[in-house]
């Protein structure tokens, strides 16, 4: 998930598209657990409410201007092959207060990131410097929005949860994320499974 520092994207109605990683059962299957047993615990439940929200690493956000028809006409024609993810690290970042977990940076992940924003160079006005190649920082967050006493019951219910894990990236897709002060909802409008 994405979090925005103010004034780092014009958001046009509160709103955003974002270009995600999807993953196999096991990882998407983990973090839900996480997001619903924070939610258990009353720690947060902000993501696991929030509507059509699939467990993710985000290549790249942009603003509204962002012409999505084209950007999925040009994904539909691009082979994106399937790869190994490992997650071992659960990180923060703590002037937005999200938690979550960090991937090894491996050889596919790095070039998936850098060939999709090649691919896509001329968007890159209309981007999120935060997810730029030499900035981005992957991430799959389970929680968001949290202060100081949230963030540390979070990372402990994560920490006693935790398990490295392996697993495969086996989808590329564009969401369409509407934000407000009062909910935030993520629409897949596009995928495509990697071969």
């Amino acid at each position: 998930m994405l979090i925005l520092k103010e004034g780092s994207l014009s958001l046009e109605a509160n709103s955003m598209y974002a270009v995600e990683l999807f993953f196999d059962d096991q990882i998407d299957q983990f973090v839900r657990g996480i997001w619903e047993g924070l939610k258990q615990k009353n720690i947060t439940s902000s993501l696991a409410d929030m509507e059509d929200l699939v467990p993710h690493i985000t290549l790249g956000v942009y603003d509204t201007d962002l012409p999505v028809d084209q950007l999925i006409e040009r994904l539909e024609q691009i082979p994106f092959n399937s790869f190994d993810i490992h997650y071992d690290a659960l990180a923060t970042f703590p002037s937005t207060g999200t938690l979550f977990l960090a991937p090894t940076m491996s050889t596919n992940l790095y070039k998936a990131h850098e060939e999709f924003h090649k691919e896509f160079n001329e968007f890159r006005h209309l981007s999120n410097e935060y997810y730029l190649p030499n900035k981005w920082y992957p991430h799959t967050t389970l929680a968001i929005n949290l202060d100081s006493k949230m963030m540390l019951e979070a990372y402990n219910y994560c920490l006693h949860n935790f398990t490295p894990l392996k697993g495969k990236i086996t989808e590329i897709a564009v969401d369409k994320i509407n934000t407000s002060e009062q909910e935030w909802n993520s629409k897949t409008i596009y995928s495509k499974k990697l071969i």
